[in-house]
């Protein structure tokens, strides 16, 4: 028996050696807020504060499945989210000099009626929660509409797909390096019309961001936390998404903190705001302020590769699609 005993557990150790050689480090979460109207803006995720060394680089694919249920009214307006949306988003990024990336985002959108409607409703039951009216609804149903004083200004029943807006990124190493425990980095974006306005998978204008992100790790008995923060500012110019509506200047921002008790897992919880994409509304769905809270966690899969998994709610006034399931794969070259 101790003999077997022994064997397992360098059976175990041999299994989890390439885990071990990583001490995974907590990064924000690569996620957007997949509300159809604000998706095709050029909102960034936070990256990480620190950026890649010279010669160093990294590729990865997220997927991001969001379903969206608002229904709801003035004297003035009417507006119905009902649908699922799925956003592939391929990242890379290459570290060129000394305290500098540079980077490109490429995303495929897609919008159909799905298939979690059923899963979605028995969740807010079993939880006790509030339905807002989807239970209500007809199941897994794409329908996009917003009409103001009697005219129809969106009009989107039939699924779809296709390339959306390119952004190309960069970083500037402010503070710190991959030696010591406080860093950030000055951020910026450049987004292209390179999608279609008329499906939702661009916005139609050109819009560049700046930001700051930062982060501080600490040394626990079991493993380490690290909390990290963003903040920054998105010039939107005049699109074809409800332009009458469109606001220019939006502000948005990142909390969160992570812990691994091991080199090969971490666990996170994020929440990221921004301030109206639209305004001139009666509807807070359309010109309220966007919530969203994140939680889950990264699993090293060898030195170099990371998955990282997690599940957004919406905590605003329905900006933030009800519950959005993230996944990604990370692997630095």
């Amino acid at each position: 028996m101790a003999t077997m005993i022994t064997a397992c557990k360098i059976a175990l150790l041999l299994l989890l050696a390439p885990m071990l050689c990583l001490a995974l480090e907590i990064v924000p979460f690569r996620i957007q807020n997949q509300n159809p109207l604000i998706q095709p803006f050029g909102l960034p995720s936070p990256g990480d504060a620190r950026v890649l060394s010279p010669g160093n680089c990294s590729a990865a694919l997220f997927f991001d499945l969001a379903s969206n249920y608002v229904a709801t009214k003035s004297a003035t307006e009417s507006l119905l989210l009902d649908g699922e949306s799925y956003r592939f988003n391929l990242i890379s990024r290459w570290g060129f000099s000394p305290g500098f990336e540079a980077g490109i985002e490429i995303p495929w959108l897609a919008y159909g009626g799905g298939t979690i409607d059923g899963f979605i409703q028995d969740w807010h039951n079993f939880f006790g929660l509030p339905q807002g009216g989807r239970d209500q609804a007809p199941n897994n149903r794409l329908r996009y509409r917003y009409s103001r004083n009697g005219v129809e200004r969106l009009a989107i029943s039939d699924h779809h797909g296709g390339i959306g807006d390119l952004m190309f990124t960069g970083g500037w190493q402010c503070l710190g390096d991959g030696a010591t425990p406080q860093a950030a980095a000055l951020r910026a974006g450049v987004k292209l019309p390179t999608g279609d306005p008329g499906l939702l998978t661009g916005s139609g204008g050109t819009d560049l961001s700046l930001w700051l992100v930062g982060r501080s790790d600490h040394s626990l008995t079991l493993g380490h936390a690290t909390i990290y923060g963003a903040a920054g500012g998105l010039y939107l110019s005049p699109g074809n998404i409800l332009r009458e509506l469109q606001r220019h200047w939006v502000m948005f921002g990142s909390l969160g903190a992570g812990w691994s008790p091991w080199e090969f897992i971490s666990f996170s919880i994020q929440l990221d705001a921004t301030t109206p994409f639209h305004g001139g509304s009666s509807l807070a769905a359309l010109s309220g302020r966007t919530l969203g809270l994140i939680m889950g966690g990264s699993l090293a899969l060898g030195e170099r590769t990371v998955l990282e998994l997690g599940v957004a709610e919406d905590l605003a006034a329905t900006t933030w699609p009800d519950v959005t399931f993230h996944m990604g794969i990370t692997h630095r070259f």
